[in-house]
């Protein structure tokens, strides 16, 4: 995956082999191992009501990556 999602509000069942395995709520997140390990998702996510739910892209962990790399450089 290229992205992972922080849940802002509502609910979101994570189910594997179509069995739940996690039923996660306003400030958790979905899909950071994929986004971490560039492998194929594991789960399925379903909402199970009305949700919000904020994208967070690969683009942006390798911006915040760099900018916390650049700053150990400079503390070397």
């Amino acid at each position: 995956g290229d992205s992972m999602f922080v849940i802002i509000s509502g609910k979101v069942n994570v189910a594997q082999n179509g069995q739940s395995i996690a039923v996660l709520e306003q400030g958790q997140c979905i899909g950071e191992m994929a986004l971490l390990d560039q492998e194929p998702r594991s789960a399925d996510a379903i909402t199970l009501e009305e949700s919000v739910l904020l994208k967070i892209g690969q683009e942006i962990i390798d911006y915040e990556m760099s900018l916390l790399f650049a700053e150990f450089v400079l503390e070397i």
